[in-house]
Formats: structure tokens, sequence, C-alpha cells
């Protein structure tokens, strides 16, 4: 069902307004009804006001409990393995409070829209019963009684105007962000996002270059990448491994433009971010990353697959999402689907396992068709001989793969250039924070080896 538009609504309510002034002017009681209906006017701002206050917090309230709901369903099995199946008190909590600011947007709401035209039909009956006293002509007592009744239904409809606006401007403030988000990526793109890369391609140039690059964490208490300096040509497979907390997922959140250096010089093509922008970037540059950092939509599973790259889709999109599913082994989940690719797989894609999920993600990178993708450990949920299979697909899918893995990575990227993390602890043989040591030159293929650091 449609809902009606508030401003034609408000326009209306002020018309019938206007028009039971102009009549109640005429009435028994006229200065009385005015004055009363200029009280219940106020009235229904000071509603309205209290009524978008409480659905503001009402509405930070959903959004928080959606996301700490979101979680504690993705954590439900671990959880239940851990024998604790049961809400913790801070979800209890957090539950109540939010039934307690919905109850009092209600109590607002009901105050506007039925409790005020009420008061205000009942107010004006009395007024009209003391002030006439009996001996008003029937005409005037006949315009009193229209006035009053064409207010009320005027309260009524300013009340729900009202209301309905209150929802539209918090909505409206929820979205400003993500549209802020979008113009800034359109305005950095027609300034150089747009601008295309033949030129480099055809020049030879590194596909992604980095001279002194340095990251920290994000609270700044630490580098966790420090000087690194590497290139990676077109065309070229590396496989990068290393012990956790050695900055691997760190460097992939850079090459992918999800962090920012702190300093440093980082190119793709041989142009800077602030050149091609961040959607121009982030066309050339796909990141896969592990699979609880990773997001499904609830939406059909086709819109999961090919919001990268484009949307609405076209039937040419539709049979290239089929044909990449297939591909990777998802042929199985297809045929299960009663709608396939346009079946919903339920929020964070509950319907699927995880190595369902995992290769979903990967899909949706392959079908963006970028120059560089990067998998952080993004196979870890596959058993072996599925990871194989994966492994044939992107190799001959994907122009250029970086490959993320911890511990030996033997067999799982035959002929790849292998990099080695290695935290600094392990360097100079004392605490210190995990910083990545990268030669300038390549690593040749299936030599495995700590990066040298470009400062020694």
């Amino acid at each position: 069902m449609r809902r009606r538009s508030s401003w034609p609504a408000a326009l209306v309510a002020a018309v019938e307004l206007a028009g039971a002034v102009a009549v109640l002017a005429h009435g028994a009681c006229g200065a009385a009804h005015v004055a009363l209906l200029a009280v219940a006017l106020a009235s229904a701002v000071l509603l309205a006001a209290g009524h978008q206050r409480e659905l503001g917090a009402c509405a930070a309230a959903q959004l928080d409990g959606t996301d700490t709901m979101v979680e504690a369903v993705a954590g439900h099995r671990t959880r239940l393995a851990e024998g604790g199946g049961h809400l913790a008190a801070a979800e209890d909590l957090a539950c109540a409070g939010y039934h307690a600011r919905v109850r009092e947007v209600g109590r607002w709401e009901i105050g506007l829209r039925t409790v005020l035209p009420r008061v205000w039909l009942l107010a004006g009956l009395v007024a009209m019963a003391v002030a006439a006293g009996g001996t008003a002509a029937p005409g005037r007592l006949a315009a009193s009684l229209g006035g009053l009744l064409l207010a009320r239904a005027g309260l009524g409809r300013l009340a729900w105007a009202l209301c309905e606006m209150s929802r539209g401007r918090i909505a409206a403030r929820e979205v400003a962000p993500i549209l802020a988000g979008s113009q800034a990526g359109r305005a950095a793109t027609a300034a150089g996002g747009g601008r295309p890369c033949s030129e480099a391609r055809r020049g030879g140039a590194r596909l992604v270059e980095a001279r002194g690059a340095t990251c920290s964490a994000p609270d700044g208490s630490r580098s966790v990448i420090s000087a690194v300096s590497l290139e990676i040509l077109p065309g070229e497979r590396v496989l990068l491994d290393g012990p956790s907390g050695a900055g691997k997922s760190t460097l992939a959140g850079v090459l992918a433009a999800h962090r920012r250096l702190d300093s440093g010089l980082l190119l793709l093509w041989g142009l800077d971010l602030a050149t091609l922008g961040e959607a121009g970037w982030r066309r050339g540059v796909v990141a896969v990353p592990q699979l609880h950092e990773n997001h499904l939509f609830a939406d059909t599973l086709a819109f999961n697959l090919l919001l990268g790259r484009g949307w609405p889709a076209t039937a040419g999109d539709l049979v290239a999402a089929a044909g990449v599913c297939r591909e990777l082994g998802l042929g199985r989940l297809l045929e299960r689907l009663p709608a396939g690719l346009e079946e919903r797989i339920g929020e964070a894609g509950w319907q699927l396992s995880d190595g369902e999920a995992s290769r979903v993600c990967l899909a949706r990178a392959l079908l963006q068709v970028p120059d560089l993708l990067i998998l952080d450990e993004s196979l870890a949920a596959l058993d072996p001989e599925t990871r194989l299979r994966v492994l044939e697909v992107v190799g001959r899918r994907a122009g250029t793969v970086v490959l993320i893995a911890h511990g030996e990575p033997a067999g799982d990227c035959e002929g790849a250039a292998v990099w080695s993390c290695l935290p600094s602890s392990e360097r100079a043989g004392e605490e210190g924070s995990a910083e990545l040591l990268t030669a300038a030159r390549r690593a040749e293929p299936r030599e495995s080896r700590p990066l040298e650091d470009p400062q020694q």
C-alpha cells in the first residue's frame, strides 16, 4: 500500500485550519474559539517536537540494536558450542531500552494524533456552551459547531503530517552520510577517478608501486608496516605469508585504499590515490577480506554477486554471474535455491555455509574484473580440493593476484613469487611493533625468504 505524502496533507490541513478560523470568528463565541485554536496549534508544535526527539533516539537505538543482533545471530552457533546459548544481560538491557523508547514514541504520537484533536473538540464545546448561554442565534451556533468539526479534521491531518515529517527528517539524517560519501566519490571520479589508465598500461608501467610506505594501527599506538617498498607487475602472482600480526592484512588494506598511509608513496598504474580518486582506485584493486570481515546483504544472490559490477543487472550480467558461480563449484547451490540467482539469502547470508559464502564473496570480486585481486585468507573456509579448484579459476580469470596466507603455503599457488612477513621482534630479537620488510625487487617464483629492509 502506498503511503500518502506528508506535504500535501500539511497544505490541506493549513487550508482547513484557515477556513475553521474564518468560520469560528463568525460563530457564537468567536474570540474564545480562535484563542483555543491558537493554544491547540501551539500544543501541536510542542508535541511534534517531543515526538521527533524521541523518534530520533528510538531510531539510533534501533540501528545499534540491529548491529548487535546481527553479530549475535552470526555468532550464535559459537555461543551454543561454548555452552552459552542464553542471551547475555547486556543484550537483555539493550532490548529493554529499545522497547522503552518505542513506548515513549507511541505516547507522544498518541498525544499528538488522538488526544489533541479530541481535547480541542471537547474544550470548544464547553466554551460554546458557556459563552452562548442559550441566547445565541441558531445560525451562529451552527457556524461554531461546523468550525469546531472543521478545525478537528485539520488538527488530525496536521498531526499525521507532522509525524510523517519527523520520520522523514530522521531518515534523511541517517542516510545523509551515505549520500555524502556517494557524492564525494562521484566528485573524486569527476576530478580524476574516471581518468583511464590505458596510457600507463600501454607504456608498460608497474601495476602497483610503493616506496617508503608506513601505516600505523587505528589508534596510532604503533607502526604496523614501516618503510615498505615493493612493486607488482601486471599478470604477476604474489603469495604473501607470515604469522599473525605481521602486517599482512594491513598491507592488503593499504593496497585496496581501505587504509591510509601515514607517509610514503603508493601508485596504481603510476598514479596516486589523489589523482585516481577512491572510485577509480577501487575499480582497479578489489580485495576479498577474511570471511568474518566480509558481508552479504539480506537481498537476492544476484544482488550480492553484482553490486560491485553495476545494479540493476542486465541479462548479460546475470549470465556472467551464473557462469562464475558454476566455475567456483556453486552450481549445486543455484540448483538448491528455488529461485536461483533471484533467491534471497538472508541477513549476512545465513542460508549459506561458510564455504559457499566465501565463494560468493570471491565471485563478486571476480565479476568486477579488477586489475589487481587481493585475497586475504579468503579461502580458509574451503577444503583442499575446493581450494585448488578455486585457485585454478582465480588464476584463469584474474589478471594479477596477491594471495595472503597464514603458515605454509606450499601447493596453494604454483609459480607465484613468495614474500614473507616477519614481526620486528623476530628480526631484532626484541619486543616491537609488527613491521613488514619488503624488497624493492620481486622474489623469484617459489623462492620463500624474509623481505629485505630497504633501510639496511
